[in-house]
């Protein structure tokens, strides 16, 4: 294991331990202000498409920006896992339809009905840490770095959405490590 690895791994296993600690009451409390936040972005509004994960327990929730975006008549696609793919592509997602558990345990849909990241403006996104230059360690499978580094991706607006406790002053990155265009927390707007 390199330097980098362990450094990340070390990240991953502390905030991991932090945020197995929050109580129910707190998680949903947060990711109020922090959906509210994401979602008067002006890049939010004026989207027509948003790509949007489908939250963990411990993690910053997300069914108040789909909602938004729902109401505003914007449409939403979640990743799923296929199999035929052998990793997560992006599938649309409708009010009220059926999120079944995937291959790890988060949900999405039930039927994948195909959409491309070229297909969205803004995509919301999951990290273990970030920095105050927009950098993020995500779980480790690098699902959403390929993802957002396709040309396809380029004029896509890449919102992190975190806990302030996971936002330090340098998390550490390698080359294929995406930055983010904002970083959204229940205290602060970092990097717009």
């Amino acid at each position: 294991m390199n330097e980098m690895t362990t450094e990340k791994k070390t990240l991953r296993e502390a905030i991991g331990r932090r945020r197995s600690k929050l109580s129910p009451e707190r998680v949903a409390q947060t990711s109020l202000v922090i959906q509210r936040k994401a979602s008067e972005l002006e890049r939010t509004i004026g989207s027509a498409a948003a790509c949007c994960y489908v939250a963990l327990r411990n993690e910053v929730q997300t069914d108040k920006i789909m909602a938004g975006c729902w109401q505003r008549g914007q449409k939403v696609c979640v990743p799923a896992y296929s199999e035929e793919d052998g990793g997560y592509v992006l599938s649309w997602l409708g009010v009220g339809d059926e999120l079944v558990a995937g291959r790890l345990g988060i949900g999405e849909p039930s039927q994948i009905v195909p959409a491309k990241i070229g297909d969205v403006d803004v995509v919301f996104i999951p990290g273990v840490a970030f920095d105050e230059r927009c950098n993020r360690v995500g779980r480790g499978g690098g699902h959403y770095d390929r993802m957002l580094s396709s040309p396809a991706a380029s004029r896509v607006f890449k919102i992190g959405l975190a806990f302030d406790f996971q936002v330090f002053a340098a998390v550490p990155t390698d080359a294929d490590d995406v930055t983010m265009d904002v970083i959204v927390t229940e205290d602060r707007l970092l990097c717009r």
